[in-house]
């Protein structure tokens, strides 16, 4: 996986002021929604404490995905959406092995399905039946295609 740094995860245009999640944080995610977070993904979570990455678009056939934001997993100092609430709020329409790890403007989710192994990425469309396109084949892949919006696109 790529430098992390490289990705220039931002919230509200500084550099967030939240804390990276650790270990016991990592460990009571999993026990209290059942899950297991791949390998890659916790060492993002221990790097990047959410927030809105320079690197946002990933392409698949040509379309592309754009991130809105990274979730945090935090102690309760996140002023807005984070990985235990997405959880919360997405569990019962994505279904078990589904952890939603960030969302794109209109609402959509980025997800990791940990049932697998390795655990793919999807973005869940909402407005589509809830219809999922595989991005990558890893959380790995995933941050290793990112790259900037073309000012073209914007």
């Amino acid at each position: 996986m790529r430098d992390l740094g490289e990705l220039k995860v931002r919230m509200k245009g500084s550099r967030t002021a939240l804390s990276p999640a650790d270990e016991l944080l990592i460990r009571d995610f999993e026990k209290r929604f059942r899950v297991e977070l791949p390998e890659d993904y916790q060492t993002f979570l221990k790097e990047i404490p959410g927030g809105h990455p320079q690197l946002s678009v990933i392409r698949v056939a040509g379309a592309p995905w754009e991130i809105n934001r990274f979730y945090p997993l935090t102690r309760g100092e996140s002023p807005t959406t984070d990985l235990v609430s997405a959880m919360q709020e997405w569990s019962e329409v994505l279904g078990r092995g589904y952890v939603p790890f960030a969302n794109d403007g209109g609402g959509n989710q980025f997800v990791l399905a940990v049932g697998q192994k390795p655990a793919p990425v999807y973005i869940v469309i909402h407005d589509e039946d809830f219809r999922q396109v595989k991005l990558a084949n890893s959380f790995a892949e995933f941050v290793d295609a990112l790259e900037e919006v073309p000012d073209d696109e914007l």
